[in-house]
């Protein structure tokens, strides 16, 4: 609620001539037409699905770890912090890898969560770090996903905006 009382505390950043008369109604208009692009709706779907994992890794792991494995609270929280380490690499990947095909970058992620995935199911009842060390990957194909999806849906809004820009007068 304060950031939301905050936010109308702000100033408009643009020039004058540089910002759209279209009102609240326009930029939900606008907002629709971007969401209508079939290519723009199913990349945000298929980045938006990419973050369960994660999502299943932060709500279950304690329990996996701790009443499954038999790990002490410590013992889970090394597991934990090792994997929050590997995900620290994503976007350091995402720095080395930004400039190759989309396409490509795209479905190396998703073949990378794919096989991880296959190896949780395969061998990850075994150990801990049998379960761990798969799981690394995931988050950290997670993280790289983040900045990666981020910077191509707004190309892609970009690419829409200019078309529909109409300064105000």
């Amino acid at each position: 609620m304060l950031f939301l009382i905050t936010s109308f505390l702000l100033s408009e950043t643009l020039p004058e001539d540089k910002r759209l008369d279209t009102g609240i109604a326009g930029s939900f208009k606008g907002i629709g037409s971007v969401v209508s692009q079939r290519r723009f709706t199913m990349f945000l779907i298929s980045a938006a699905m990419l973050q369960l994992p994660m999502m299943a890794y932060l709500s279950a792991s304690s329990y996996i770890y701790q009443n499954y494995f038999g790990l002490s609270a410590t013992g889970y929280s090394i597991y934990f912090a090792a994997t929050a380490v590997v995900s620290g690499l994503g976007p350091w990947i995402y720095l080395l890898l930004r400039r190759k095909d989309p396409a490509s970058v795209t479905y190396g992620v998703f073949a990378v969560v794919l096989i991880s995935g296959m190896l949780i199911a395969a061998i990850g009842h075994m150990k801990p770090i049998m379960f761990a060390l798969p799981f690394a990957p995931i988050m950290m194909m997670i993280s790289f996903s983040r900045p990666f999806a981020t910077t191509l849906l707004l190309n892609m809004i970009e690419k829409n905006a200019v078309i529909q820009r109409r300064p105000k007068r």
